[in-house]
């Protein structure tokens, strides 16, 4: 008896000035024609929120209930991440309402985009695990990255899932920290009864110089990025010197032959008046 294949659909927001790295496409690439049905949404918008939404429900509702999604699983994806077909699996097989994979934080990669809230209810990097943790943790929150959520959870909370959030707190005064939307999603997911996990063990690649615009993980890769920059640009000036050299030796044996021809000419054209003259004689 032939398995029916979970559906899955794969969202993957990315900013009107951005673009999708080569690594994420070759992750996606090596998905297909595999053991799931897929269904891959690109939603390209100023604001990431918005993106993430219109994967889940296709941009064509707004109503604050939904149902019907026509999928099994949703993947929320960034674009500067990179997996293997085994890291999807392993997310499935925790079996979990929401479950995300560990990727490096970009200010600080000895941290995954997991964590919990601090005494203040806020997520700060010291709340956030350690990239080599290990096993399946309970968390607060988990980064939209590279995170598994089955249908029911979209089903059971509101539209929009994904929202920026202006957390109130109290702290020497009332204050407002402003919460991006995988946080916010996770918020409102918790609220309605859902626990979220991360497996420390499905460690997915944060494409860490990608797009440099948009930041380095540290100083230190900055400068790796730089000499693999000046590596790369000396390998280059290397082969245009070579094939510049070429160049100039064609050049010079090109200009040896035509006057090589010229002279051939010449003589060819002696040859024939010599026997135009021995005939009429």
């Amino acid at each position: 008896m032939t398995s029916v294949k979970p559906k899955i659909r794969i969202c993957l927001p990315y900013p009107n000035h951005g673009m999708i790295s080569p690594e994420t496409r070759r992750s996606l690439d090596a998905l297909k024609g595999g053991e799931w049905d897929l269904d891959i949404r690109e939603t390209q918008s100023s604001i990431i929120a918005y993106g993430r939404n219109a994967g889940v429900n296709g941009g064509g509702c707004d109503l604050a209930r939904q149902s019907g999604f026509g999928f099994d699983f949703y993947l929320s994806l960034d674009a500067d991440i990179a997996f293997t077909p085994e890291h999807l699996r392993r997310l499935l097989s925790r079996d979990k309402d929401i479950v995300g994979g560990a990727y490096a934080y970009r200010v600080d990669p000895g941290k995954a985009v997991a964590g919990y809230y601090n005494g203040d209810g806020l997520a700060e990097p010291s709340t956030f695990i350690d990239i080599d943790a290990e096993g399946l943790r309970k968390v607060d929150w988990v980064g939209g990255g590279f995170t598994l959520i089955k249908r029911e959870v979209f089903e059971k909370t509101e539209y929009p899932w994904y929202r920026d959030v202006a957390f109130r707190y109290i702290k020497d005064g009332e204050r407002v920290a402003l919460i991006g939307e995988d946080i916010g999603f996770c918020m409102g997911a918790a609220s309605a009864g859902f626990d979220i996990y991360c497996d420390c063990d499905c460690r997915v690649e944060h494409v860490l110089s990608f797009n440099p615009r948009r930041g380095f993980a540290s100083v230190d890769a900055i400068v790796e990025e730089k000499k693999l920059i000046c590596a790369e640009r000396e390998r280059a000036e290397t082969a245009i010197a070579e094939r510049n050299g070429q160049i100039n030796r064609l050049t010079e044996e090109i200009k040896a032959l035509t006057l090589f021809s010229a002279e051939l000419s010449g003589r060819l054209a002696f040859a024939d008046k010599v026997i135009d003259l021995s005939l009429t004689v």
